[in-house]
């Protein structure tokens, strides 16, 4: 069993910081900080892990950011599931996974993440699990690919203090593409990383795009289940194969 609690946090390289996106993330620059807050409760839930703190970041300073999909963050969840960007479409009605080729919603219930298959327009309910859910770049894009190393490179302040401040017990990428760029690994296995992103244990499931084609909703649900039997127990398993 790989012992992840020995690692060392993961750090950024400086390099990958922008003076200009690290003053807007620390709140340095007017009004509008890179973390903002607002208490929501969920009726019939008295456990203080149901009171969220849904947390919206916008710390890329990108002028052509003219959409937004919000993120569906809490304090102490389980898991945050991390895509690389928004797809145009999701972002245009502010919800995530909403093309209906995605099997992301699909795949989260058939691993034993939901008691039901979530539709993307009650997304946040995902927050009654535990989980929540944010991307790397906030930049909308009709594919990843559209994306330029320099975003990653920008976002990867804010999304380590989005990390660092709702301190989930894992992130979990969704693709090796995020992690990679984030990380400036080349060899990245599936399953468990032995880095540690802030406080949280690192976790790179396959991406559930339809257009992954290397990966059956089979195939993808084998390789979520690990990750969920981790969440259940004290310690994590082994890596996915």
């Amino acid at each position: 069993m790989f012992d992840v609690a020995s690692q060392a946090s993961f750090q950024p390289p400086s390099a990958l910081i922008s003076p200009h996106i690290s003053a807007q993330c620390l709140g340095l620059q007017g009004q509008h900080t890179a973390l903002g807050y607002q208490r929501r409760h969920f009726g019939g839930h008295s456990h203080p892990r149901d009171r969220y703190r849904p947390i919206c970041a916008n710390a890329s300073g990108q002028g052509h950011l003219a959409i937004k999909l919000e993120d569906i963050l809490a304090d102490h969840l389980d898991v945050v599931f991390c895509g690389i960007n928004p797809g145009k479409g999701s972002a245009a009605i502010g919800q995530h996974f909403a093309n209906r080729s995605n099997r992301f919603w699909r795949t989260l219930h058939q691993a034993g993440f939901t008691p039901h298959e979530i539709h993307p327009e009650d997304g946040r309910t995902l927050l009654h699990y535990h989980c929540g859910l944010t991307t790397v770049v906030e930049r909308p894009t009709a594919s990843a690919s559209e994306l330029a190393q320099h975003e990653f490179q920008q976002a990867a302040v804010a999304f380590e203090l989005k990390i660092r401040h709702c301190r989930p017990r894992y992130v979990a990428f969704l693709g090796k593409a995020g992690y990679a760029a984030l990380s400036g690994q080349r060899e990245i296995a599936w399953g468990l990383q032995p880095q540690l992103w802030g406080e949280a244990r690192v976790w790179v499931l396959p991406n559930p795009s339809g257009r992954n084609l290397a990966f059956s909703l089979e195939q993808l649900v084998a390789a979520y289940q690990p990750l969920r039997m981790a969440i259940a127990q004290a310690d994590p398993v082994p890596l996915i194969s």
